[in-house]
């Protein structure tokens, strides 16, 4: 599963195929654990995007993000699914 850093010049990415957001603050950024975790339990997403709120405030407010972690999955840059909170909730 790919990791990839995603900001407003970047975001396009996300428009195709099928993506796991991940929305974090630099005072709650997964640990490499956490993020092994997801790629072991997320098969709903080939690639997932690590987007820092505080650096990117614009697609947290497209997005409508609110509270930190916040997990969104989408398919053709459609959202099917929305976790908010702690990565130990991960659905399959």
């Amino acid at each position: 599963m790919e990791l990839i850093d995603i900001n407003s010049n970047n975001l396009a990415k996300t428009k195709k195929g099928r993506w796991l957001l991940l929305f974090w603050v630099p005072w709650g950024k997964p640990s490499f654990d956490q993020i092994e975790l997801i790629k072991k339990n997320t098969q709903k997403a080939r690639r997932i995007a690590l987007i820092n709120v505080e650096e990117n405030r614009d697609i947290a407010m497209d997005y409508n993000i609110c509270l930190y972690p916040t997990m969104i999955f989408l398919n053709s840059g459609i959202e099917e699914h929305r976790e908010i909170g702690i990565y130990g909730g991960l659905i399959k």
